[in-house]
C-alpha cells in the first residue's frame, strides 16, 4: 500500500517531528479551513484524536515503513522531549529500534537526500484525498440511507393515517349501525307494548262482556227458580188447605 522510499518516509517524519505542537494547535486554530499540510501536522500532533488517525494509518503500513519512520524518530530524539518520542513510538504500534548509525561514528546516516519534501507531502496530500473521498462515499451513503428511512417514515406516517381514517370510517359505520339498531329496538318495543295494550283491552273486554253475560243468565235462572218456587209454594199451599179442609168436614161429621 504504501510505496515511498526511504529517504521520503525519513523526511516526512523528520518534517512532523520538528513541529512544535503549540505552533501547530496554534496555526490550525487560527485558520477556518486548513490545506493539506496542515492537516497533515494535525495528524502527527499527539492528541488522543490524532493518536487513533496515526494508527489506523499505520494498522495498513508494512513492517519496513514501520522500521523506517521508527528509526527516524530515534534519531532525532535528541531534538524532540522524551515524551514525544516514547508516545510517538507508541503511537506507531511498538518500542524505538536501534537507528540506522554508520559504524565508525555513531551517528544517523540517512539512506538518500535527495527527495523533495514536496514530493512527500503529495503522496500525503494523495492519502487524505482518498481519506476525503471515503469520507464523501460514507457521506454519500448515509445520505442515501437517511433519505430511505425518511421515506420509510413517511410510507409508515401516510399508512397510519389511513389506517386511522379506515378505523374512523368503520367506528362511524359501527355507530350509525348501532344507532339504527338502537332506533329499531325502540320502535319494536313500543309496537309490542301497543299489541299487548290493546290485546290486554280486548281481553278486558271479552271478559266484562262474558261476565255481563253470565251474570244475565245466572239471574233469568235464579228468576226462574224464585218463580217456579213460588209456583210450587202456591200449588203445596192450595194442596194443603184442601187436606185442612177435608180434615175439617171429617170432625164436623
Amino acid at each position: 500500500m504504501l510505496t515511498s522510499s526511504t529517504s521520503a518516509h525519513q523526511l516526512l517524519a523528520k518534517r512532523a517531528l520538528y513541529r512544535s505542537r503549540r505552533r501547530v494547535r496554534k496555526h490550525i486554530m487560527s485558520s477556518s479551513s486548513p490545506s493539506d499540510s496542515q492537516l497533515l501536522q494535525t495528524l502527527l500532533d499527539n492528541t488522543p484524536d490524532a493518536k487513533a488517525c496515526i494508527q489506523y494509518l499505520f494498522s495498513e503500513a508494512t513492517p519496513e515503513y514501520r522500521r523506517f519512520l521508527l528509526d527516524t524518530i530515534e534519531a532525532h530524539s535528541r531534538s524532540m522531549d522524551e515524551t514525544s518520542v516514547v508516545e510517538g513510538s507508541i503511537i506507531l504500534g511498538g518500542q524505538p529500534e536501534p537507528a540506522n548509525t554508520s559504524p565508525n561514528s555513531g551517528e544517523f546516516m540517512p539512506q538518500s537526500q535527495s527527495s523533495s519534501p514536496r514530493m512527500h507531502m503529495t503522496f500525503i496530500e494523495q492519502q487524505l484525498h482518498l481519506a476525503r473521498l471515503d469520507a464523501k462515499e460514507a457521506g454519500r451513503k448515509a445520505d442515501i440511507e437517511i433519505q430511505r428511512l425518511r421515506a420509510e417514515l413517511v410510507a409508515v406516517r401516510s399508512q397510519a393515517s389511513a389506517d386511522l381514517q379506515a378505523a374512523g370510517a368503520v367506528l362511524e359505520v359501527t355507530r350509525v349501525e348501532a344507532k339504527e339498531e338502537i332506533k329499531a329496538a325502540v320502535e319494536q318495543g313500543a309496537k309490542a307494548l301497543q299489541d299487548a295494550r290493546a290485546e290486554a283491552k280486548a281481553e278486558l273486554q271479552a271478559a266484562r262482556a262474558q261476565a255481563r253475560e253470565d251474570l244475565r243468565a245466572t239471574t233469568e235462572k235464579a228468576e226462574q227458580s224464585l218463580h217456579d218456587a213460588r209456583a210450587d209454594a202456591k200449588t203445596d199451599k192450595v194442596f194443603f188447605m184442601s187436606v185442612i179442609e177435608k180434615l175439617g168436614q171429617k170432625e164436623k161429621g
